[in-house]
């Protein structure tokens, strides 16, 4: 009776062994709920001056949220004070925006929130045109 009894626990510790193993070796299985989020990255997002008058500037944003998830803009004079915030979740973001000026140069910062994720563009505009562009993706 005790051989039957060693038989079963070796029996039964070989074949948990195995399972172990094969659970641990096989990628698949042992990541089955792992999910990589995707980031938004520079491409995503596009700032493009458009034009200007004697009392706004004109900006055109276009943002590709892949995965429709609820986003922010805001936009930044150069003081950092808050010009303008909304909330979104298109798809395809695509919208053109006029920002009031009272002096010749502006330098606004352009700010997509997706998250904790943070997309930032600076431009610096004359009434004439962009002067400068900077890019900047805070992850």
């Amino acid at each position: 009776m005790n051989s039957k009894f060693v038989n079963f626990a070796v029996k039964s510790v070989s074949a948990v062994a195995t399972s172990v193993v094969l659970l641990v070796s096989n990628p698949m299985t042992s990541f089955a709920g792992f999910k990589k989020e995707s980031q938004p990255n520079d491409t995503q997002l596009s700032v493009t001056y458009t034009g200007s008058n004697s009392k706004t500037v004109a900006f055109h944003l276009t943002y590709e949220n892949v995965k429709g998830e609820n986003f922010s803009l805001v936009i930044k004079n150069e003081a950092g004070d808050v010009v303008y915030e909304d909330n979104f979740s298109d798809v395809h973001f695509d919208r053109n925006i006029f920002i009031d000026v009272t002096e010749n140069r502006i330098n606004p910062t352009f700010i997509l929130r997706n998250g904790d994720q943070e997309l930032v563009r600076s431009v610096s505009v004359n009434k004439r045109g962009v002067v400068v562009g900077q890019a900047v993706t805070k992850l």
